[in-house]
């Protein structure tokens, strides 16, 4: 069989995320087996904090909400209306159903036209978030410096050291602590990389 093993003594044994004994660690232990791909996709996807996607979503649920609001106003819908309701008081009893449904029908749409006014406002106070939190990440991205600039940054350091310390005993000690300091330094690295994978 595939994995190695004759089909009789496990070769058709269930393995890895198919197996009923399976684990797994994080939230990944919990996900059905059809998630745990896309789960993993997007763990591994180097652009995971960027929120253009979600405010684009917003974008197109706002725009599709602007669009669903119609061509009339909250102030044309109650003149509907209050006509309505005068030719109500006019009307002969037999005129007075069909004026209802328009009555009914007119409150159903204010109704609906507010709701989407508000849903439109929280969408909107939705996308307001999403741009601050975006602006926000593009700053402290642009703040940080690279392992690759940091290390450009500690040998421009050791290099200027060497250039002006004489005292061979003094550079021994300045030399032993940038390679303390970025070892600790690396090992943070390390730990914080492992942290952020939501296991």
């Amino acid at each position: 069989m595939p994995n190695g093993r004759c089909r009789l003594h496990g070769g058709k044994s269930l393995a890895g995320v198919a197996a009923p004994a399976y684990k797994g660690k994080g939230y990944s232990k919990y996900l059905p087996i059809g998630l745990i791909d896309t789960f993993n996709e997007f763990r591994n996807d180097q652009e995971k904090l960027a929120l253009d996607d979600q405010i684009a979503l917003v974008d197109t649920y706002a725009t599709q909400l602007m669009e669903e609001l119609g061509d009339y106003s909250s102030a044309e819908l109650w003149e509907q209306l209050q006509g309505q309701v005068t030719e109500y008081h006019k009307a002969t009893e037999a005129e007075r159903r069909n004026l209802l449904d328009y009555i009914f029908n007119t409150i159903e749409a204010g109704a609906s036209y507010v709701s989407k006014w508000d849903t439109l406002h929280k969408t909107m106070e939705q996308r307001r978030k999403l741009v601050a939190d975006e602006r926000k990440r593009r700053i402290e991205m642009e703040q940080m410096i690279t392992a690759e600039q940091a290390m450009l940054l500690v040998s421009g350091l050791m290099e200027s050291v060497r250039q002006n310390v004489n005292d061979r005993t003094i550079l021994t000690a300045i030399q032993a602590d940038f390679v303390r300091l970025a070892g600790g330094a690396q090992r943070k690295l390390d730990s914080g990389a492992g942290d952020s994978t939501g296991e």
